[in-house]
């Protein structure tokens, strides 16, 4: 008989693959999820623990206030439990890479150590003190490349008490499992967070102590590092340790706290010596400001003296001008007055003149006439006189030389007269007059005159010729003279008559001279008065103009003063300002020196309790971190086999009882043939044990292909992880398989029972069918009349089979959650970029400034910074990261942000608090945090919180703010709370920029660089794109969870469609005998599941934010805090891909829709 069931259940199988393999799908769904997500936490701390063990981790780490020796090294070496112990060095650094600046720590590098070993990714190792190994990165983030130059500082240029070399070359990238993270812990600068870390040779350090004791245990390598077995074999060895410290301490401790009070009593006495010198410096540049100002306000006062005296000079010289002018003006009255006499008297001459030069003319004619007259006669007597002259010339020649008129001729004439000159005897004139009477006689005579004649001859010649002329001339003047003597007396009685002529004329020249010699005088003495007017003019203009000179010169003078008055106030002004920049630097200087006593005065008292701090890798930052990632998938790994072991009750139930339903006669046979219930019942669970075995192995094998890679992977975004392990985690696999098996067994089971009870007879009767039941719509007359028939049959059977109404709601309602749950994650992310850096942040990146600058070069850069093009703001604030601890001791770092002034923080952040989105405003009252802190230190506004300033010392700090931030831990406050909760002012370290436009951030940049003073800056987009990144490599998830949606949507629709349609063949038949087409039969069907696939989505809203919520709640990391909003949109997206999923189902099931036969529903019922 048993043979016989089983064969008949095998048959079963073979004849119901579609319920069969729904079965198996929906189980290989919920065991791929149950199986990878759940396998996902023992793989990663798998993948995790194998690098540990083959790098080497430490086990332990040691830390002291004294340092450690070797003896220390070589005491925790023989403690019991440790199989390995070496010293190390490390300290932290800024290191400066072209444009930017990273907060890192340089680890001392040990090829002989098996501890804390790294793997070489690229590039060589170190072979020299300056060279060194950096971080390799990760797919987010990566700050030195091989081949950088690297400058190292620290904050108080101490670098060269660590190490020996300030400037280092990247020769190679490293991966060490002891910075799993991307985000690292604190620095021992400021509290900063570690950005990177570098590895140099153990020589290139300085330092005569190690700063840590790394331990490996015994059999820690054999063992989970994630377990409870490991945790306890580390405790152990752990509390040894301490037990050791107790007395190990002591041995460093007179060492370290000389030098810890030397220091003290140096920074004391080099603080005392400042104030000393500050004090004096004050007083010097105030007294100089002192002397400054009164030579200036005596230097106005001459000025006013000054200027006092030259308007009296002015008004004293114009009254001598107008006095000068006015005698001026007189005497040229006077002298047109004489010029108006000298022209009556120049009119008058004028008229006298005419009158005397008339009678003057008349003179003149007969002046002419007398001596026209003399000329005549003088003219004859002169001829006359001419040749008596040559006449006796002749016979005095003759005479002397005793010429002979028979033999002598005219020429020995002539030489006789050319001897006679010669000797003297004769004058040249005589004997010229001589020869030129003798020519003129032989002109005459043309020719017959000569010394050959007789000398009476030419004697009568020359008698004949004066005869000649007196004759001639008394023709021509009728007159009778008769010698030359008678004309001579004529002559002189011409000359009487001319002489007296000329009298009468010389008097009127006399006359009219004299007359023109008064006027002339006149006008002269006019002209005298008038060129003296001229003078008195020039030298009045010239003795007021030297005047007014001198006056201008006194004014120009003043203005000279003036001017170097305004020098003397501008230099003074600077002097004011450099006085008291120096003022406030030296002060700043000194506020720093305190804080700095104070922190050392701390560190000497907490160093007089100074112990070991032993911390094992559940105090490790990067194990305890990753450990709590761990411990979170595991939590996020339970939620889900619930969700799916509810599903595959529910379609198992469903398809067991239909298979129940439709095999009621063969039950009734079996049990009439005599098999028990127990029998029959067997016949299904085998049935549905066999879908559940074969989906969960698999489901096994997808889902530990599929999920672990995945969410490793996924975890890559905040890890550096190493390669994956894949492991099979057997314990869960079986828990997985057994659980789907017990819930799939006791479903069928259930189904089962109420058909087993029944006696065969009933049996082999079919079950009644539900009666239908009115609705509340069919009582609306209003709006069921208006509906088609179609539609009131779809209301009608939904509500009467309840059952599969419920089921396939839950199913598309899962499906629905998980597209929500994906989708979310993305959008919570999205949130973070979008209001973090598009809402919040007002500033586009920060300027680091030089640890040594003074305040007043700290103002100068940020104004250079102003004035770069593309910069529209700038803020010049402090900023250090610092602790904030709640009522329990419980550390938190933090971004502090110190403002200059209150209103500062609104030009860098739109603070608001997130609860009521009203603004929130900074003042000196208190401090504002970020909503992160407020919940992780479990504070609220009006509360209050210790907190650290920048040099470590702790204050009360009261909370009257709490803002929406999505990244970091802040607090913010003002300058004036700062100094009073901890007695010290801070100077500004940083500058907050804000560019003009996004596109000019690059040059931006490259200009803020180039200032000196700089030593890095942090743009946001560098952040913005690591969590754009971050969306994108989200995608693959949202993936994966569309697909398992999409298979889960098909199984529960499938499956549903299925028996409801295998329920209503008869119904389905008698619609197509009835003449119902195909697309009417379809939509007779189809409506019912779109309308469930609807009703199952809205469901799936809740269910799926319920779920986001927890999942974001569980991977939330510290210093981050997700958005928790789905976006509307992305709720329509998941809503509309279940519709789409229900549609596809629809199209699968329409071919079995269309094989029903119209002669099923000729069929008996019986």
């Amino acid at each position: 008989m048993q043979k016989t069931l089983n064969k008949d259940t095998a048959r079963l199988i073979l004849k119901s693959p579609g319920r069969f393999l729904s079965i198996t799908a929906i189980v290989t769904i919920g065991v791929a999820f149950f199986v990878g997500v759940s396998a996902s936490s023992p793989v990663m701390s798998a993948s995790v623990d194998a690098y540990d063990d083959e790098t080497g981790l430490k086990d332990i780490t040691i830390y002291s206030d004294y340092g450690f020796d070797q003896e220390d090294v070589d005491a925790v070496s023989k403690t019991k439990g440790v199989s390995e112990a070496s010293g190390a060095y490390f300290v932290d650094v800024n290191a400066a890479n072209g444009t930017s600046s990273y907060v890192t720590r340089v680890h001392s590098y040990n090829a002989d150590s098996d501890i804390n070993r790294f793997e070489l990714q690229e590039g060589r190792l170190p072979e020299n003190d300056q060279e060194a190994v950096a971080e390799y990165g990760s797919e987010l983030s990566s700050c030195f490349a091989v081949g950088d130059k690297v400058k190292l500082s620290r904050p108080n240029n101490d670098l060269s008490d660590w190490l020996d070399t300030d400037t280092v070359t990247i020769v190679g990238l490293i991966k060490t499992p002891l910075y799993l993270n991307e985000t690292k812990e604190n620095s021992t600068l400021s509290n900063q967070y570690l950005q990177t870390y570098l590895y140099m040779p153990e020589s290139a350090f300085q330092t005569d102590y190690f700063l840590e004791v790394n331990v490996l245990i015994d059999g820690g390598k054999d063992m989970d590092s994630f377990s409870d077995a490991y945790e306890s074999a580390a405790a152990a060895v752990k509390e040894d340790i301490e037990t050791l410290a107790e007395t190990q301490v002591n041995h460093r401790e007179t060492i370290v706290m000389d030098k810890a009070q030397s220091k003290y009593n140096d920074g004391l006495q080099e603080y005392e010596d400042g104030l000393q010198k500050y004090e004096d410096g004050i007083r010097e540049g105030q007294q100089k400001i002192d002397d400054a100002e009164k030579q200036i306000a005596d230097g106005e006062q001459e000025i006013t003296d000054g200027i006092q005296t030259l308007k009296d000079s002015q008004e004293e010289l114009d009254a001598q001008q107008i006095s000068g002018q006015r005698q001026i003006n007189d005497a040229r009255a006077e002298i047109s007055k004489g010029e108006a006499e000298l022209k009556d008297a120049e009119t008058q001459f004028a008229q006298t003149s005419a009158e005397y030069n008339a009678q003057k003319e008349q003179l003149n004619q007969q002046l002419a006439q007398v001596n026209t007259g003399i000329t005549s006669l003088t003219q004859v007597s002169d001829s006359i006189k001419q040749i008596q002259t040559l006449k006796k010339n002749v016979n005095d020649l003759s005479a002397l030389f005793g010429l002979d008129s028979s033999t002598s001729t005219i020429q020995n004439l002539l030489d006789s007269g050319s001897a006679a000159v010669l000797s003297g005897a004769m004058k040249q004139s005589d004997f010229d007059a001589l020869k030129t009477g003798i020519d003129g006689m032989i002109a005459q005579s043309q020719g017959t005159v000569s010394y050959s004649s007789t000398l009476a001859a030419l004697n009568g010649f020359m008698d004949n010729s004066v005869l000649g002329i007196l004759q001639q001339l008394n023709a021509q003047m009728g007159t009778a003279f008769a010698s030359a003597d008678e004309v001579d007396a004529k002559i002189a009685e011409y000359q009487a008559s001319a002489d007296a002529i000329q009298s009468g004329i010389d008097q009127i020249d006399a006359g009219l001279a004299d007359g023109q010699k008064q006027i002339d005088s006149a006008r002269e003495q006019i002209k005298k008065g008038y060129q003296e007017c001229i003078n008195a003019s020039v030298e009045l203009d010239s003795q007021v103009a030297e005047a007014q000179q001198k006056i201008n010169d006194g004014y120009a003078e003043i203005e000279d003063s003036r001017t170097e008055i305004a020098d003397a106030k501008i230099e003074l002004a600077d002097a004011k300002t450099t006085f008291e920049k120096e003022k406030k630097d030296g002060w700043q200087e000194l506020q720093d020196a305190k804080a700095d006593l104070d922190k050392a005065a701390q560190d000497i008292a907490d160093l007089e309790d100074g112990s070991w701090t032993v911390l094992d890798r559940t105090e490790h930052y990067a194990s305890v971190t990753y450990s709590d990632s761990v411990d979170q998938m595991a939590a996020i790994a339970a939620i889900f086999p619930v969700f799916f072991f509810l599903v595959a009750a529910l379609v198992c139930l469903t398809t067991m009882s239909r298979m129940i339903d439709e095999q009621r006669g063969q039950i009734g046979i079996l049990r009439a043939l005599g098999y028990t219930q127990m029998q029959c019942t067997g016949k299904y669970m085998i049935y549905a044990l066999s879908a559940t075995a074969l989906g969960g192995i698999l489901g096994t094998i997808l889902g530990m292909l599929i999920f672990p890679p995945v969410i490793y992977n996924a975890w890559k975004m905040m890890y550096n992880l190493p390669a994956i392990s894949h492991i099979i985690p057997w314990n869960l696999v079986i828990i997985g398989n057994l659980s789907f098996i017990a819930v799939m067994s006791i479903t069928t089971w259930f189904a089962c029972h109420r058909d087993m009870t029944e006696v065969p007879a009933q049996l082999l009767r079919p079950k009644a069918p539900k009666l239908g039941k009115s609705t509340v719509i069919e009582r609306i007359p209003m709006i069921w009349n208006h509906l088609s028939f179609t539609w009131k049959v779809t209301i009608r059977n939904l509500l009467r089979y309840k059952k599969r109404f419920v089921m396939t709601v839950i199913g598309v309602a899962g499906c629905t959650a998980l597209l929500i749950t994906g989708f979310g994650v993305r959008d919570s992310i999205t949130t973070i970029v979008d209001k973090q850096f598009t809402q919040i942040y007002s500033y586009d990146g920060i300027v680091k400034l030089d640890s040594d600058l003074s305040v007043s070069e700290t103002e100068s850069i940020a104004e250079k910074a102003a004035g770069i093009e593309h910069v529209s703001e700038v803020t010049l604030l402090s900023y250090y990261s610092g602790k904030a601890y709640d009522a329990n001791g419980k550390e938190s770092t933090v971004r502090t942000e110190v403002y200059t002034d209150a209103s500062d923080s609104a030009k860098v952040y739109q603070l608001r608090s997130m609860r009521t989105g009203k603004t929130i405003a900074l003042d000196d009252s208190g401090i504002i945090i970020s909503e992160k802190l407020s919940n992780k230190l479990n504070v609220s506004v009006g509360d209050t919180i210790t907190m650290e300033s920048k040099n470590g010392v702790r204050a009360e700090a009261k909370v009257t703010g709490i803002c929406e931030m999505y990244l970091y831990h802040y607090v913010m406050m003002t300058e004036t709370y700062y100094e009073e909760l901890f007695k010290t002012s801070l100077q500004p370290n940083s500058i907050y920029i804000t560019a003009a436009d996004s596109g000019s951030s690059q040059q931006v940049q490259n200009d803020l660089i180039a200032l000196d003073g700089v030593s890095g800056i942090e743009f946001y987009d560098v952040v913005l794109e690591n969590f754009q990144t971050m969306v994108k490599s989200l995608n693959i998830i949202i993936w994966v969870l569309i697909i398992s949606s999409l298979s889960l949507a098909c199984v529960v629709l499938g499956n549903l469609t299925n028996v409801n349609i295998s329920e209503r063949q008869r119904e389905i038949a008698t619609l197509k005998v009835l003449g119902f087409r195909k697309k009417e039969v379809e939509s007779y069907i189809y409506k019912e599941n779109n309308v469930l696939t609807f009703i199952g989505s809205l469901v799936g809203i809740p269910m799926g934010t319920a779920l986001h919520h927890y999942i974001m709640g569980q991977i939330e990391m510290d210093y981050v805090m997700f958005g928790r909003q789905v976006y509307p949109s992305s709720i329509l997206i998941c809503i509309v891909l279940t519709l789409v999923f229900g549609m596809a189902v629809n199209v699968f099931m329409k071919k079995k829709l269309h094989r029903i036969a119209m002669v099923e529903s000729l069929k008996s019922v019986e």
